[in-house]
């Protein structure tokens, strides 16, 4: 009787055991549930780690702003209260071994000590280094398919940002003045801190895709984004959504006295100045108050003597003040986006 009971008690046990092993386990159906809500979650999650990469991105770019922003204060106060000159005439060894001549960022660099705090995180574009700067301009046919290469930056990695060139670029909107030569010598020269009605409202330099010498002005920062810069007749892609500028359109600018903040930029096709006519697109604030950032004076009168036809700029004349030629390129200028790219606008005609 004593066998016959416990085989009973080990027969309950075995099916007991059956039925919670059976419910442990998961049904297809509740297996493809389970794939199915990790799925969601991922495509709702792997867009905010996306996004969280690029806002760590662009404050990592903001952290150079402001370091390069404390020695471009400091040059000022070791110079007079000057900002930096451009030097045109080749006058510094270069990597090449050729002379180079000197732009705006190469005098801040004992201050830096440090070419990548001139790179930001999300500029992608690079060139490369080799024995002849010359050999490898795009006019060459080299691989400096952006004309970043200056013969002095040894890393490889385009520089980020742009000088406050003006406005408009070469007319003296900006912190330099006009191009002159003197005793043989080509220079931009710098302005007074003196001379800008707020230096705490005017841009030193900022975010910009741009050549060697590196412009913020609105006509230069997209000229070099793509390879080969928006040039007539070449076969590349143009930079001419909004929606492809660096950190979204929120970037990163520094002000003569030393501080750093974002301003929302917009690319834009001018009348004028376009891609049909050989011009390229712009680069402007979305709100055209901010645009005022980049006057030393907004009652500054441009002089475009030597650059020829002024109107070869985003410019109607020769004679506009900073002031004008903002409300001039904003009466005739259109936002591109995604849905409507530059080349497929038609801006305002000009009057």
């Amino acid at each position: 009787m004593g066998n016959e009971h416990d085989n009973g008690n080990a027969s309950i046990r075995s099916l007991t055991l059956m039925k919670h092993s059976q419910k442990s386990g998961f049904t297809l159906i509740e297996l493809l549930v389970v794939i199915a809500i990790i799925a969601i979650l991922a495509a709702i999650l792997f867009p905010v780690f996306a996004q969280a990469r690029e806002k760590a991105r662009a404050i990592s770019c903001l952290s150079n702003c402001k370091q390069t922003g404390l020695a471009f204060y400091m040059y000022t106060q070791d110079y007079n209260e000057m900002t930096p000159a451009i030097n045109k005439t080749p006058d510094t060894p270069g990597l090449d071994g050729q002379p180079a001549w000197r732009p705006w960022y190469a005098l801040l660099m004992p201050y830096v000590k440090s070419w990548t705090l001139f790179t930001c995180p999300d500029d992608g574009r690079t060139y490369p280094l080799t024995i002849s700067k010359t050999s490898q301009s795009h006019k060459a046919g080299g691989g400096d398919v952006y004309d970043c290469w200056d013969d002095l930056n040894p890393t490889g990695l385009c520089i980020s940002y742009g000088y406050n060139d003006g406005w408009v670029t070469d007319g003296g909107y900006g912190l330099i003045g006009p191009q002159i030569t003197l005793a043989g010598i080509t220079v931009r020269p710098g302005r007074s801190i003196a001379a800008i009605i707020s230096p705490a409202s005017t841009i030193a330099f900022g975010d910009a895709d741009t050549k060697e010498d590196g412009s913020v002005g609105s006509d230069a920062a997209l000229k070099w984004a793509v390879a080969y810069g928006p040039k007539p007749g070449s076969n590349n892609s143009q930079l001419e959504s909004s929606s492809q500028l660096r950190h979204g359109g929120l970037e990163n600018f520094v002000f003569c006295d030393g501080h750093a903040h974002i301003i929302r930029m917009y690319v834009a096709e001018n009348s004028y100045y376009n891609l049909a006519s050989g011009g390229n697109p712009l680069y402007i604030p979305q709100n055209q108050a901010d645009a005022t950032d980049w006057c030393f004076d907004p009652n500054y009168v441009s002089s475009y003597t030597g650059y020829g036809d002024p109107t070869s700029y985003p410019l109607h004349n020769n004679g506009e003040t900073c002031a004008q030629a903002i409300a001039d390129v904003y009466a005739n200028s259109a936002p591109c986006t995604d849905s409507a790219p530059c080349s497929s606008l038609n801006p305002p005609s000009v009057p």
